[in-house]
């Protein structure tokens, strides 16, 4: 809303004129955020998450390596998948070298949240994670130049299932 002094109240059209304000008051209501706004939130994250991976996979291995080796150990529910994924991206974030990326990823916690439990309630979602933390821990030891390669890969996956689960949720909530 534009208000002055003398002059209309404006209400301004914040999807051509907002910024990353707007975006981090929407991931705040999360639970009010429609399925398929993910949509275009999981193209953005495919193109940032890959490099930022690379780039993390290249100046802190170790540590990325340690986490990974956890994959090994995780409960088969959807909590502990999204509680485990979310950590991976937020290191690849933390250490990108680029500061804002890990700001960006500070505002979508209760997003990935919400969204995540309903990815990884299929069990393929889950399938496709194991492979992913896998392949990774391959890459990270032999050919770090890989990882941006099959995150984006992974990525491009998980946006095909995470459209699977939206219709599935959108069907149930039909029925109910």
């Amino acid at each position: 809303i534009t208000i002055q002094h003398g002059k209309q109240t404006l209400i301004n059209d914040y999807w051509q004129e907002g910024g990353q304000g707007i975006l981090s008051s929407i991931a705040r209501f999360a639970e009010e955020i429609p399925l398929d706004f993910i949509k275009d939130l999981l193209v953005i994250r495919a193109l940032i998450l890959p490099m930022s991976a690379k780039t993390a996979s290249e100046s802190e291995p170790e540590i990325l390596l340690r986490l990974l080796a956890e994959a090994k150990n995780l409960e088969e529910n959807a909590a502990a998948y999204v509680e485990f994924d979310w950590k991976l991206q937020c290191l690849f974030a933390r250490y990108s070298s680029n500061r804002i990326i890990p700001l960006m990823m500070n505002d979508y916690t209760a997003i990935f949240n919400r969204f995540g439990l309903l990815y990884f309630s299929l069990d393929i979602a889950r399938e496709i994670s194991k492979n992913y933390y896998h392949r990774l821990i391959e890459a990270i030891q032999e050919e770090p130049a890989r990882v941006e390669g099959i995150v984006k890969d992974t990525l491009l996956k998980s946006n095909e299932i995470m459209e699977l689960a939206v219709d599935q949720s959108h069907l149930s909530k039909k029925r109910n």
